[in-house]
């Protein structure tokens, strides 16, 4: 009897089927090689090096290393790895490096790490004594010596020159570009470099002598044969009869005696085709042609067939149920019937672009079937999720924690208008904002913001509460400057404050004021720069007649530069000032007085602790200040950095002591994390010049930047 589908044979002879697969796949899984089934870390460390930072070696070899961990016993991947640290050495001026793997622990567990130690002999590092250029005419000496971009070790710029091949094949090429831009085609760069090794021995500023060390100077000539310059002898338009040939010479850019370049075609094409499809010849063709005349003399042909005026048509759009047509249509800024013109579509595309609202689009050119010289405008868009929710962290040493948490919507009524609400708490008061932005007032790049502001806050020797309503707008230049200017009410009550302070400064009050700014952002980066200018400024006004208790002006200003040296260093230079001065009578009130002190400022004070003070120690702030800042940041290991900083700060309480009085010094170092929501770092700094009742020195951490 055969068995059933529910009989025990059945199910037992299943079972074991299933038994047999399992023990077969495990097998199989025997055979595969380890490295397969886990990847495998491998720690590098490194003997010989002092030319080439550990940290830098590691992230150069980081792939190389990643290919010797999955296959430690290959010898083409171990030599590669070799080859690859030589050519590091080589690119930093040591043309004579040589690498060998020392050792290799390969027969390890799975869970954990195989090590590598390299051995380095650098040998002697290479440095430029002498470039001399020869044969050159069209082109100065410096001009020529500038292609070439030489290593330079440490921060100041007058230091040794490194020699590297790299820089010498980049700076030949740069020679050659210059002369081919000039017409001079047939241009011979060559260079003939003479090395030789020196013990070079340094003195130090004592007059001792330091130990000597092995070193290659480089001497270089370039020998350059100029030949003859190509240029155009005749220049040859033939044109339809819609267009004029003097205005399509004025297109071209080019007359006879111009200089032939190697781009020369593809440019003049470009330029003609560009001017015509801006004057509504949407089809029309262009033909360029270099015919040799005589040596170094070339004739210019071009053939241009307009064809017919084309017009835009209508503008149809697809895919944005929340965003409104109208608003895509004005972003274009196109309209029916214009003509056709591809400056202006460029540009509608780029302004519909900058709205950030859409995850990609497209627009097609579609001509209409009633007027095949019409083109109807086809835009598909995809859009972004108009909602976003915000969380922010901070950390200061006198706020302690801080913690956002907000709502922006990218799009209210589908025209494009932004509002925010956002909430932040620390342990010194809380804060909320709201903000409606609409950033395309009078179809322009104008943006309008109405802002609504609630803060509470305990400052060190008062609690400030503060409630702002305003109205701005915003006016970009270009894109790294613009203008801002608007009106704002602001109502501040001050409480908790010293009876034994003075009255005057102590009063709440009541400031309704007009303001004017400027912002200038050059930054490559706003998180973490390393190069570029940020340079802000701001001027107010308040007096009766705009409804304020106060009557006062005031200027804030405040602006950094960065620059990058060397391997990796960064110097920053920062300052700020700050002027206030009544107009009527009285004190300036409290909150509306400058402070110092802080992970900003002078960070050799806690937070507003910097003089001056009243008779009881206390700190009234002053009428002027100055602060002035210089660091320099460069990588310690991994995503962590090390700051040295000296901070100056002037605090006075007389318009006409304005940077003048009451300087306080610090200097100091940071240790800084490139953590994943930005640099947290901490400060410690010394007072150099402390006076009874400063602080001699503060501790601070900060998430992000003090300048």
């Amino acid at each position: 009897m055969s068995p059933t589908a529910d009989s025990p044979v059945s199910i037992g002879s299943t079972l074991l089927r299933i038994s047999r697969w399992i023990m077969g796949l495990c097998g199989v899984l025997v055979l595969i090689p380890l490295s397969t089934i886990q990847a495998v870390e491998l720690e590098l460390t490194i003997e010989g090096n002092r030319g080439v930072s550990n940290s830098r070696l590691r992230t150069e070899l980081r792939p190389w290393l990643e290919d010797l961990a999955a296959a430690p016993d290959d010898p083409g991947v171990r030599e590669d790895l070799l080859d690859e640290v030589k050519s590091i050495y080589r690119k930093n001026g040591y043309p004579e490096a040589k690498a060998k793997i020392l050792e290799q622990v390969s027969t390890i567990p799975v869970d954990e790490t195989r090590f590598l130690l390299l051995g380095v002999e650098e040998g002697p590092r290479a440095y430029l004594e002498r470039l001399v250029v020869t044969g050159n005419t069209a082109f100065d000496d410096e001009v020529l010596e500038g292609t070439f971009s030489w290593l330079r070790p440490g921060l100041l710029p007058g230091s040794r020159p490194i020699y590297t091949e790299r820089a010498v094949s980049s700076g030949v090429a740069g020679i050659r570009l210059l002369y081919s831009l000039l017409g001079f085609l047939d241009v011979e760069v060559t260079t003939r470099i003479d090395r030789r090794q020196i013990l070079r021995q340094d003195v130090d500023e004592a007059g001792i002598p330091d130990d000597p060390t092995l070193e290659i100077q480089v001497k270089i000539v370039v020998d350059i044969s100029e030949n003859d310059r190509t240029t155009l002898d005749e220049v040859v338009i033939t044109q339809g009869a819609s267009t004029n040939s003097d205005v399509l010479a004025e297109y071209l850019g080019v007359v006879k005696g111009s200089p032939v370049t190697p781009r020369l075609l593809v440019e003049v094409r470009s330029r003609v085709r560009r001017r015509l499809q801006d004057n509504g010849y949407y089809r029309c063709k262009v033909d360029v042609q270099l015919e040799e005349v005589a040596p170094h003399l070339q004739k210019l042909a071009l053939t241009v067939r307009e064809g017919a005026i084309y017009t835009f048509g209508g503008i149809i759009v697809e895919g944005n149920p929340r965003t409104r047509n109208g608003f895509i249509r004005d972003r274009l800024g196109i309209n029916f019937g214009e003509q056709f013109s591809a400056s202006a579509l460029e540009e509608g595309t780029r302004e519909l672009n900058r709205t950030g609202l859409f995850e990609r689009f497209d627009v097609q050119l579609v001509p209409s079937e009633s007027d095949p010289t019409q083109l109807n405008l086809q835009v598909a868009v995809v859009e972004r999720d108009a909602i976003r929710l915000k969380t922010r962290f901070g950390f200061s040493t006198y706020e302690l924690g801080r913690f956002g948490a907000g709502v922006l919507h990218r799009n209210l009524f589908g025209l494009g208008i932004e509002g925010q609400l956002e909430g932040l708490v620390s342990f010194r008061g809380e804060e909320i904002e709201a903000i409606l932005r609409y950033p395309y007032l009078f179809d322009r790049d104008i943006s309008l913001e109405l802002r609504g502001f609630y803060r509470r806050f305990e400052e060190i020797s008062f609690e400030r509460e503060e409630t702002i309503a305003s109205i701005s707008i915003r006016f970009p230049v270009d894109r790294r400057l613009s203008l801002n200017g608007g009106f704002e009410l602001r109502d501040e009550d001050i409480s908790d404050v010293d009876p034994a302070q003075i009255v005057a400064i102590n009063e709440s009050s009541r400031a309704h004021l007009i303001f004017v700014g400027a912002r200038h952002d050059a930054r490559d980066s706003a998180i973490d720069t390393t190069r570029g200018l940020l340079a802000v400024g701001r001027f107010e006004y308040s007096g009766a007649g705009l409804g304020s208790d106060l009557d006062f002006w005031r200027v804030t200003a405040r602006g950094s530069q960065t620059w990058s040296f060397g391997d990796s260093w960064r110097l920053v230079l920062a300052s700020q000032l700050g002027l206030i001065e009544r107009i009527d009578e009285g004190e300036i009130p409290l909150g509306e007085r400058f402070f110092l002190g802080g992970s900003r400022t002078v960070r050799s004070f806690r937070q507003d602790r910097m003089p001056p003070r009243d008779e009881f120690g206390n700190e009234i702030g002053g009428e002027t200040f100055f602060v002035s800042s210089v660091e320099v940041r460069h990588p310690l290991w991994g995503s962590w950095s090390g700051a040295l900083f000296l901070d100056g700060g002037s605090l006075t309480t007389e318009l006409e002591d304005f940077a003048g009085k009451n300087w306080r010094f610090a200097a100091g170092v940071g240790l800084i994390w490139n953590s994943p929501v930005g640099p947290l770092r901490v400060d410690s700094a010394v007072t150099l010049n402390p006076e009874p009742g400063d602080d001699h020195w503060a501790v601070h951490v900060l998430l992000g930047q003090p300048f």
